[in-house]
């Protein structure tokens, strides 16, 4: 018995030859192929080498049939079934073939009118084809939107599949269950589909044992996981989202953007906030790394120009705030000074009517509020947990953090991917913080404000021109009084003695005179003494800077006109240039070291100590310490901004249409009040408050108050849109049809 053929031939391929086509039939002996001529029937024999050789000389191609991973043939996607009915073909090629030309014809749209044009169009064509079936516009339409996509549109797609499949009905008591592991998903957060899927498997199990007990027949889950899967995919809609996530998130994910916020003047809206300097910088000095810095800006939202802004190491603070409103308000004269090689000019300053921050704790402040109202400005916060509020202002942030990768010890990247990267910036060498804050300057003045903006259409620079020339430019008529009516507003007590504030004291005796002298008249009486000897005190209204402990501002409603009187402290030599922070800490710092802070001298050397201990701590410990000991240093280290706004004069206009406005500091009816500070988190904080009120009040015994029960809150089922409803059927219908 010879061998049996080596190469791998199926029964039923194909081979042409140069004769015809021939089917392979099956294999006889001594490696002997029988084909047969397809057509004809006529059957040859051709023996395996022969055909090897006739395969590599290129005579003979086997036509192999394209099959799926099962084994089973793969129709071509322009080729039906010779079983299909030939008016159904002719539907689907009529429809391919204006589908098509559809798609070539761009100028067309999906209306009636179009459409009726295009069919009337290339009906000749269709007809000289044979394509004679007729179709309304209406059926072109479905076909264009629901068959394919242009480019890959096949003819099996415009086969009829109605009445072809066989529809498995489940059993009501698995479409419940089905319903409830759908509700069980959007629960909780932490569900997958999976879970769900193991939930169903789950809860059918115990219905099949106690079917079992009742002596009933076994229920089938359903064929694969997918089926759930479609259903939970069907029920995605907002309310889900929300009950599954949060609203928050939902919000997000859901609802239609808004259009952001504008304005029609300059300085009628400008937007501060900050953001940590994509850089590692080091102090001008002694080079002490400063870390990152915090870099606050001020954006007009008519001209996109940036009024003010402050690079330091001062977290986000009202100071911060204050520092930045300064460099808004006054003229930027300094940068001829300090900058001569910036030749365009720095002209972005006004007295705004709205400035919008964030609505972070740091911000909300009496003392920001205090300083609009004395100055003229309103203050607005953003809403809470809403950065696209004030996306004008996150977007600047993008803009200068392409500016600041650029830089050495650049931080481009989050810690991820700049570990997986091996860039480490604390081991290149840093930019000093003057020149990064010369290098912002130009970055600002040169390029930002001469290039034109996405979002306005125009040069910042030249719509901020136009917008002042339009409208005219406020400002006000005192720029000395800023520094005075910008500070952290408080409350303190003055007596002959002067202004005792945060453990120091604050002291004038020819100003402390005139003070008591103008406003115990304005005292209850129950707040004064009844002795002639007595020493007389005055409730005051003050304000500081938070980095200059030096002096405060003390509020003189009494005085004709009503103003704001510098009282120095009474220790200058130890206090000059020194934060209220940092005098904290050195306090704090000669208590740990036991010594006597009473004389002059001990507080110098107690001071002295500190700094000594801050940079060496500063340059050994890079997280939270070191932190605290690099602000401590910085704040002793003016930069050119913050010496700008303090000593800079303002100038007029060029443009001469400026318009000097009084001071509202001087009118205010409740000028010598502090201002209640602005109550963050909405219901669920006032109602906090509300319960602490009535818990102090229990305890002092002044009222008595019912226990407050707490409202359970009714149990949500998931949102099922009606499109996604499973459908349901009549179980009296014998039929079984669904309703």
């Amino acid at each position: 018995m010879g061998k049996g053929i080596t190469l791998k031939i199926r029964t039923e391929e194909v081979f042409a030859f140069s004769d015809g086509m021939y089917r392979f039939v099956r294999e006889l002996a001594d490696s002997v192929l029988l084909l047969q001529r397809q057509g004809t029937g006529k059957e040859i024999q051709v023996t395996e080498s022969d055909l090897i050789d006739q395969l590599g000389r290129g005579e003979v191609i086997r036509l192999r049939d394209r099959r799926d991973r099962k084994g089973r043939p793969i129709v071509d996607p322009d080729q039906v079934s010779p079983d299909e009915k030939p008016e159904e073909v002719m539907r689907a090629k009529t429809l391919l073939f204006f589908v098509r030309a559809f798609d070539a014809d761009t100028s067309v749209g999906l209306g009636d009118v179009g459409l009726r044009k295009l069919i009337k169009r290339k009906r000749d064509d269709a007809n000289r084809k044979g394509l004679t079936f007729e179709f309304s516009p209406d059926t072109l339409r479905r076909a264009i939107k629901e068959k394919g996509a242009p480019g890959a549109r096949h003819l099996k797609d415009f086969i009829s599949r109605r009445g072809r499949t066989r529809r498995v009905r489940l059993d009501l008591t698995i479409e419940d269950m089905l319903t409830d592991a759908v509700d069980f998903y959007w629960g909780l957060r932490s569900r997958d589909k999976k879970d769900a899927w193991a939930f169903l498997i789950s809860e059918l199990k115990k219905v099949n044992a106690e079917r079992k007990t009742a002596g009933l027949s076994k229920l089938h889950p359903p064929k694969d996981a997918s089926t759930l899967y479609r259903r939970i995919n069907a029920t995605n809609c907002k309310e889900n989202h929300a009950r599954k996530y949060s609203p928050h998130e939902a919000n997000q994910a859901w609802q239609g953007v808004s259009t952001h916020l504008d304005a029609t003047a300059p300085g009628e809206l400008v937007i501060i906030d900050h953001t940590v300097v994509d850089a590692w910088v080091l102090l001008d000095d002694n080079g002490i790394p400063l870390g990152r810095p915090t870099l606050t800006v001020a954006i007009d939202v008519y001209s996109r120009c940036i009024l003010g802004f402050l690079l330091s190491a001062e977290p986000p603070s009202v100071y911060s705030m204050a520092t930045v409103i300064k460099h808004v308000l006054m003229p930027k004269t300094y940068v001829k000074t300090a900058y001569p090689d910036i030749e365009r000019p720095y002209d972005c300053w006004i007295l705004p009517n709205t400035i919008l921050i964030d609505n972070a704790f740091e911000h909300v402040s009496a003392s920001l509020r205090d300083a609009g109202d004395d100055i003229g400005f309103e203050v607005h916060y953003s809403p809470i947990h809403s950065p696209g509020h004030k996306a004008i202002g996150e977007k600047i942030f993008d803009t200068l953090n392409d500016f600041f990768h650029k830089l050495p010890a650049a931080v481009p990247y989050d810690v991820t991917t700049m570990r997986k990267a091996r860039l480490d910036p604390r081991s290149e060498k840093p930019v000093y913080h003057r020149d990064l804050e010369y290098f912002l300057h130009r970055f600002i003045i040169d390029q930002y404000h001469y290039r034109l903006h996405e979002g306005i259409g125009a040069v910042p620079a030249r719509r901020w021109d136009e917008g002042i020339q339009r409208h005219g430019r406020e400002f006000v008529d005192d720029f000395n009084a800023l520094d005075q009516l910008l500070g952290k507003v408080d409350e303190a007590s003055i007596s002959r003695a002067g202004v005792k504030f945060r453990n120091m004291r604050f002291h004038d005796a020819d100003l402390t005179t005139e003070i008591l002298n103008d406003m115990v008249r304005l005292q209850p009486i129950k707040s004064l003494t009844t002795k002639t000897y007595g020493q007389v005190r005055a409730r005051i209204k003050v304000k500081y800077n938070p980095a200059d402990c030096s002096k405060i501002e003390v509020w003189n409603e009494g005085a004709e006109p009503k103003r704001y009187v510098t009282l120095p402290n009474v220790d200058q030599t130890m206090t000059r240039g020194l934060s209220f922070w940092a005098a904290d800490r050195v306090r704090e710092h000669a208590k740990e070291l036991d010594l006597e802070y009473s004389s002059e001298e001990e507080r110098l050397l107690a001071r002295d100590s500190l700094r000594r201990a801050w940079e060496e701590l500063a340059q050994v410990t890079p997280r939270r310490t070191g932190a605290d000991a690099r602000r401590g240093i910085a704040q002793e280290t003016p930069t050119v901004i913050e010496g700008v706004v303090r000593f800079t004069q303002a100038e007029p206009s060029v443009y001469g249409n400026a318009q000097p406005i009084d001071l509202p500091a001087l009118t205010r009816a409740n000028s010598s009040e502090k201002p209640v500070s602005t109550l963050r988190g909405g219901e669920k904080t006032k109602a906090k408050m509300r319960k602490a009120a009535q818990a102090r009040a229990a305890a002092s015994g002044e009222t008595e108050t019912a226990p407050v029960k707490p409202v359970a809150k009714p149990e949500k089922e998931f949102f099922l849109p009606p499109a996604a409803k499973a459908p349901k059927r009549n179980p009296y219908d014998l039929d079984g049809e669904w309703k």
